[in-house]
C-alpha cells in the first residue's frame, strides 16, 4: 500500500459524531441478527474514531467483543473504556498485523475507504483494493459491513470521483475547496460511483457475495451537480460474505 495522507486534527474533529442512526442502524442490526443468531461475535471497527458506533454495538449485543482501529489520536483519546473493547492507535496500513493475531467475525468499514488517499488517483484506488484484499485473505472474517457514499455521474459514471479527488487534493485550491464544504481540502478524497464499488466487490468477493441497502438521495444544489458532473448521491450499506468464491 502506498503511503497514506493524514488529515489534520482540525479536519478529524468534524468526524467526532456518529452517522449510523435510524434506518442505517436498523439495517446493520437486521444483518447481524440474521447471521449471528446468538449475538456472540467479535468485530473490528476500522476507523472507529470516537468509539460511538463500537460502543453501541457492544451495548446492543452483550456477548460481542470489539477491536477498534484508528490513527486519529485525538479521537481515540475520547473513547469510553470497556472490558470488551480493545483500542488500537494505528493505521489501516498495518491491518494485516492485527487480523493475523486476532479472531474477527465481522469487519466494519464505515465511510473509511474513500479516505485511503495517496498522491495520485490510481494509487488511492489501489489502496482501497489492497485493504479489501487483506481482509479477503482472512477467511475467518465471515462478513464485511461497508458504508459508503455513492457519487454517480451524469454521462460518465465515475467522473465525479476523479474530479473531486483532483480538486480536494490540489493544495493551491485548499481554501476554496474548504469554503465549498470539503473538509478533506488539501488532502483529497476518493468517492466512487455505485457501479464502481459494485465492480470492485464483484471482482474481489464474487458476484452475489453481498447484499446492498440504499438510503435516500441527497439534495445537491444544481450548480454543484453540473460543476462536478453529478447525477445523484446517496449512501449504501454493503453486507459482504467473505466465505463466497469469486468467479
Amino acid at each position: 500500500m502506498d503511503k497514506l495522507k493524514q488529515l489534520s486534527s482540525d479536519q478529524l474533529e468534524s468526524f467526532n459524531t456518529e452517522y449510523v442512526n435510524g434506518e442505517l442502524w436498523d439495517a446493520v442490526v437486521n444483518f447481524i441478527d440474521r447471521d449471528f443468531i446468538t449475538g456472540e461475535f467479535t468485530f473490528l471497527d476500522i476507523g472507529g474514531g470516537n468509539g460511538m458506533f463500537t460502543d453501541r454495538i457492544l451495548a446492543h449485543y452483550p456477548k460481542s467483543h470489539a477491536i477498534l482501529l484508528d490513527n486519529a489520536k485525538n479521537l481515540i483519546e475520547i473513547n469510553k473504556e470497556n472490558p470488551r473493547k480493545k483500542i488500537i492507535l494505528d493505521s489501516v496500513e498495518n491491518l494485516e498485523t492485527y487480523l493475523s493475531v486476532n479472531h474477527v467475525d465481522i469487519v466494519f468499514i464505515n465511510w473509511v475507504l474513500h479516505h485511503l488517499v495517496s498522491n495520485t488517483y490510481r494509487q488511492t484506488r489501489q489502496n482501497i483494493e489492497n485493504t479489501l484484499k487483506v481482509i479477503r485473505s482472512h477467511r475467518d472474517v465471515h462478513y464485511l459491513a461497508i458504508f459508503e457514499n455513492m457519487y454517480n455521474g451524469i454521462w460518465f459514471d465515475n467522473l465525479p470521483s476523479r474530479l473531486i479527488f483532483q480538486l480536494t487534493s490540489f493544495k493551491p485550491a485548499k481554501m476554496l475547496m474548504k469554503r465549498m464544504g470539503a473538509n478533506t481540502a488539501g488532502v483529497g478524497v476518493s468517492f466512487l460511483s455505485m457501479k464502481k464499488w459494485m465492480s470492485i466487490f464483484d471482482a474481489l468477493f464474487g458476484r452475489g457475495s453481498y447484499q446492498r441497502v440504499d438510503f435516500g438521495l441527497w439534495n445537491v444544489p444544481l450548480i454543484r451537480k453540473l460543476f462536478l458532473h453529478i447525477k445523484t448521491i446517496h449512501m449504501s450499506l454493503f453486507w459482504i460474505n467473505n466465505n463466497s468464491s469469486p468467479e
